[in-house]
């Protein structure tokens, strides 16, 4: 399987329409053109067993779960119409893919992390 390269828009040379501006549309990207390829390997804490592969599909599937747990906890309500800053979100978890997780939907909710 060939993997796929998308054109990242930085703004210093020619945006392209098709192009990726920010981490959630990566994500997205990489869930549709690379759904296989591995994101990520996490270690299972205390476990001598294989660690965990993280495809980019199931990246994408995460971020939107999160999403919608955010959402419905009260955690965040994201960035309203017309908002410039909405709440931040103060994010305390250990050092696995979670915390990646939370900040990318997070980011794609349209609320500032801060993590601790």
């Amino acid at each position: 399987m060939v993997f796929r390269r998308p054109h990242l828009n930085l703004g210093y040379i020619p945006d392209k329409p098709e192009g990726v501006n920010g981490l959630p549309e990566l994500i997205e990207f990489n869930a549709i053109h690379n759904p296989d390829s591995i994101f990520c390997v996490q270690a299972r804490a205390g476990d001598h067993s294989t660690p965990c592969q993280i495809t980019f599909a199931q990246l994408q599937v995460a971020v939107e779960r999160c999403c919608v747990w955010l959402l419905t906890s009260g955690s965040t309500n994201g960035r309203k119409e017309g908002e410039i800053y909405p709440a931040p979100v103060g994010i305390l978890l250990g050092s696995d893919i979670t915390i990646f997780i939370y900040m990318a939907a997070l980011v794609r909710l349209g609320t500032p992390v801060s993590t601790e």
